[in-house]
């Protein structure tokens, strides 16, 4: 197994001293700095704190040298911090390699992940179809706006913001050096977060749609319900809502506004369920040790839906590839196939009695 661990940007000490760079030359270790200045050829200057590195422009990151990655995304470093390998002095200058962290970090890790495992990553920007993600020295990935929630946001800051280190899984696989990730089903399914509600209670949501029937309002991330049409309400603002019902056979929530303002725009906190209990996360997560990981990461299913499966999914741990886990599989959880791996996670048999039961509650929520 892989020792080494490749960490999103911004993680590691930026601070060394020049035995610890002369270390690094020998081993092949990476270490961590942040780029100050990049020059009218494109390259980077980079500060380990001890000194100042010289990165060549094809070396500051994957793809430059193809035109897969645009030069913009070597002057947009500037100013942050950047993984890198020393792979020589010039004098008394270390001569520094982004290229070759990340091209080891897709070699040993990036490559070897698989639809369902779940990976910590760092929110790196926020656009109008996805958030990016840095899932590991500095690679980048997309969680489009649609994989980061089941409730309707109108655009990914309402879910997430820059900075966030969160937990995604892997949806798909477009080359060796890039995936795809999802969010929204390590939220918990709606059963999980409606358990945290009971009727009667007075709590504060976010409007997140207005319809002529009707206000949508969330209550967790993957949680809204329904409160009659007001003409004072607008998207994004912060609803006290009394709880009038909760229906479960339809998946349905009636809510009674008694009180709105204007929110501090800050997404509700996220919330992992491990175990069958919540984890909650505020933008930073607590990684804690690869055996802290071992002992409270474990998703209830693969990623793919509502429901346990056989195969959790692979917990990786501070970013190294760990054993993947295996549940037990009872038959009355699991509604849908898991979507990710292309397969039922069940037995055929309870598979389609369970799939007889999800159309079932379909057709009930329609009528």
């Amino acid at each position: 197994m892989n020792t080494k661990i490749f960490k999103p940007e911004g993680e590691a000490p930026i601070r060394h001293t020049m035995e610890d760079v002369r270390r690094a030359a020998a081993s092949g270790a990476l270490l961590e700095g942040k780029a100050i200045l990049c020059d009218e050829e494109g390259n980077l200057t980079v500060d380990l704190g001890c000194c100042r590195g010289f990165m060549p422009h094809i070396e500051c990151a994957v793809g430059l040298d193809t035109g897969e990655t645009r030069a913009i995304a070597v002057v947009t470093r500037v100013g942050r911090r950047v993984v890198c390998k020393v792979e020589g002095f010039e004098g008394d200058t270390p001569v520094l390699s982004r290229r070759a962290a990340q091209e080891e970090c897709i070699d040993k890790y990036v490559s070897l992940l698989r639809p369902g495992d779940i990976i910590p990553c760092t929110v790196t920007r926020l656009a109008g179809f996805g958030a990016f993600v840095d899932i590991g020295c500095g690679i980048p990935s997309l969680v489009t706006i649609d994989n980061l929630s089941v409730s309707r946001i109108s655009h990914p800051s309402d879910r997430v913001r820059e900075g966030w280190k969160i937990l995604a899984a892997v949806k798909g696989r477009e080359s060796p050096g890039r995936i795809s990730l999802t969010l929204r089903e390590l939220l918990g399914t709606w059963e999980e977060n409606a358990a945290k509600f009971s009727v009667g209670q007075t709590v504060a949501g976010v409007v997140r749609g207005l319809e002529s029937y009707g206000v949508f309002i969330e209550l967790a991330p993957n949680l809204a319900g329904l409160a009659e049409p007001q003409e004072t309400l607008t998207v994004g603002d912060v609803a006290v809502v009394y709880i009038k019902s909760i229906l479960p056979e339809r998946m349905k929530i009636k809510l009674v506004v008694a009180d709105h303002f204007k929110g501090e725009g800050e997404p509700i906190p996220l919330e992992y369920f491990y175990r069958g209990r919540p984890h909650r996360s505020v933008g930073l997560l607590d990684r804690g040790g690869a055996e802290g990981y071992r002992d409270r990461l474990r998703v209830k299913s693969p990623v793919g839906a509502p429901g346990r499966g056989r195969d959790s999914g692979t917990i990786c741990q501070n970013n190294q590839i760990c054993a993947r886990v295996i549940d037990k599989c009872p038959a009355d959880v699991i509604l849908i196939p898991n979507f990710l791996r292309g397969r039922p996670t069940c037995s055929s048999s309870a598979f389609m009695a369970n799939t007889v039961t999800f159309m079932l509650i379909i057709l009930v929520s329609i009528i």
